[in-house]
């Protein structure tokens, strides 16, 4: 390698394949290089225009859609762009480990990695047909389980076969998904969650880590079970050492509580008593048993409800 070119301009002499250089500002480049071949003994010179920007700005190149694929436990990545209008496209994980995701508009899926959360840069380089150009686009994501943060997710029981899912933290770009489906967008979305249950998601972008992430929760039953409940929680959930549960009726209500493992076995149970009350409240000591999948099973007289709890 003889020199590198910018707009014909010279900005390096160094022998190698490689330079740095900082543009004076965002825009169209040319960017060239002069080498010798040592099979012909000829000079050669190659070009690309490439498009300099911010990376991790969608307006700057193209917005990269992604999702989450509870069927594999991965990710996956799409450019925001119709596929007549692109081509040469590269997917890559450039941080923490480089590695390469495909070359289609759709990126291949990218597994959650065991041990804990972190943060992922993905990258997709292409060729841009409109401006004749290379460009270079980025997201910065936090690749996680998402069940890992489902407390964020609240839910609260509206009278009427409907559940309202809120967060009280105001992200950026907040939407909500129902078992893959948008439902809505905001700190809060109303939804009747259907008989078999339904998996809720949150996709947000949080500007203090400049990082986009997911969390989920799965609801196992509809929410209308016990006719005559106004509001359930049960919290945190990932729980690592008790559950705290929180039942409020518009009757007085005998209620009895079981944990069972995922074998449907039960492994704490509070048993119901007549109170006269119209709020339960009470906490479930879970810190002596294994890490998994657990079931809440809420029973009262006008009938029951089942909730999924992940033990760290």
């Amino acid at each position: 390698m003889l020199s590198w070119e910018v707009d014909g301009v010279t900005i390096s002499n160094l022998i190698g394949n490689e330079v740095d250089y900082t543009f004076p500002s965002a825009g169209l480049y040319q960017v060239c290089c002069l080498y010798r071949d040592p099979v012909s003994a000829c000079y050669i010179k190659c070009c690309k225009w490439i498009y300099i920007g911010n990376p991790f700005d969608p307006s700057s190149c193209a917005g990269i859609l992604y999702s989450y694929h509870p069927e594999n436990n991965s990710y996956r990545f799409e450019l925001d762009r119709p596929a007549a209008e692109v081509e040469e496209l590269l997917w890559t994980v450039d941080d923490p480990v480089y590695q390469t995701l495909g070359t289609s508009l759709q990126s291949n899926f990218l597994a959650v990695p065991s041990g804990p959360c972190k943060e992922y840069i993905i990258s997709v380089r292409y060729f841009d047909k409109t401006c004749n150009c290379y460009r270079l686009c980025c997201i910065r994501i936090y690749l996680c389980t998402p069940s890992v943060c489902a407390s964020l997710i609240n839910s609260d029981l509206l009278g009427n076969g409907k559940t309202r899912f809120s967060t009280f933290q105001a992200y950026e770009q907040m939407q909500w998904y129902a078992d893959g489906i948008f439902i809505g967008s905001g700190l809060s979305v109303d939804y009747t969650v259907p008989t078999a249950g339904a998996s809720i998601c949150l996709y947000y972008f949080d500007p203090a880590s400049q990082c986009y992430r997911v969390c989920c929760r799965d609801i196992l039953t509809a929410a209308e079970t016990i006719s005559n409940l106004e509001v359930a929680e049960i919290v945190p959930n990932p729980a690592s050492d008790h559950l705290n549960i929180y039942l409020s009726f518009n009757t007085p209500a005998s209620v009895g509580v079981e944990l069972m493992s995922d074998l449907g076995i039960v492994v704490r149970r509070i048993p119901a008593e007549v109170t006269g009350s119209t709020i339960f409240n009470q906490r479930l000591d879970i810190g002596d048993l294994p890490a998994g999948v657990y079931f809440v099973r809420i029973r009262t007289g006008q009938g029951e409800l089942i909730r999924k709890v992940i033990h760290l």
